[in-house]
């Protein structure tokens, strides 16, 4: 019985010892956000949407349709616009909607 125990305590510290990394496949967030850029770039370049603008935060869209109002918004003012949101892979809706 004794042997047994030594076996098991030399098995479990082997187990707990292990240095094989091969399951630990985690990237940093800078490297996502550079994976997806260039998934969005591939994506854009493939498709025939015109006139893409790119926001300094990254976002990007496109304006299909400009309002008809004459003057700026102000801080205080509420603006409305219509949006969507799709996956790049199905191209299924993930969000839309007046906001």
């Amino acid at each position: 019985m004794r042997h047994l125990s030594r076996f098991l305590i030399v098995i479990g510290l082997s187990f707990a010892c292990s240095t094989d990394n091969t399951l630990d496949n985690t990237i940093s967030a800078e490297e996502q956000l550079a994976i997806d850029i260039a998934l969005i770039d591939n994506w854009l370049a493939d498709t025939t949407i015109a006139d893409i603008i790119e926001h300094p935060t990254g976002i990007r869209y496109t304006i299909n349709e400009v309002g008809t109002g004459t003057t700026t918004p102000r801080l205080s003012d509420v603006v409305e616009a219509n949006y969507e949101g799709r996956y790049l892979e199905t191209g299924g809706v993930f969000d839309r909607g007046i906001g």
